[in-house]
């Protein structure tokens, strides 16, 4: 009863609990220490999935770790702020691309997530009468490519999307873009 958790029983626990894959499952277990920051994520996150937050890890920071050459004990961002920062992708507040950078921005230099949204102006633009402008700007000043469109090219579509990302400095929401 004084043992810690077993590595399999909680890969076990994490798969059942938390729905994850068990690759996923088992890339968080094999350091102990990689699991109690997943499920201090999980607790302190109020909108993020566990699988998202598992991608973070397994991904994004691992990858970090691996470049500074460091373990998961010395990560810079305190479980809270990335809890925080999965939670404002999942709450469509930043895209994924954004919320690399603003974790960049948490691994060099501290702070909290939503101080660096409002002081760098990077939260995304969701609202339908500002992004009905700017995709009415860039159909306007794009004539040749709304024709190619209309005749068939689908794959301009996504040049169109692109030219809103583009305009917006990748702050529209991609989703509501393409919609």
């Amino acid at each position: 009863q004084r043992l810690l958790e077993l590595p399999w029983v909680r890969q076990q626990r994490l798969i059942d609990d938390y729905r994850l894959k068990p690759e996923d499952a088992e890339q968080l277990c094999l350091q102990r220490a990689n699991s109690d920051y997943f499920l201090a994520v999980v607790e302190h996150s109020k909108a993020a999935t566990p699988k998202a937050i598992a991608n973070w890890l397994n991904g994004e920071i691992n990858a970090y770790l691996n470049k500074h050459h460091i373990t998961i004990e010395a990560i810079p961002v305190p479980s809270q702020q990335l809890a925080c920062l999965c939670d404002r992708v999942a709450d469509n507040t930043v895209s994924l691309a954004i919320a690399k950078e603003i974790f960049a921005m948490l691994w060099q230099h501290g702070g909290e997530v939503d101080q660096i949204i409002r002081s760098q102006d990077l939260a995304q633009v969701s609202d339908s009468d500002a992004l009905s402008g700017i995709i009415d700007e860039i159909v306007t000043n794009n004539p040749s490519q709304v024709e190619q469109y209309r005749s068939g090219k689908d794959k301009l579509f996504s040049f169109f999307v692109g030219q809103v990302m583009k305009a917006t400095k990748g702050k529209a929401n991609p989703k509501q873009v393409s919609q």
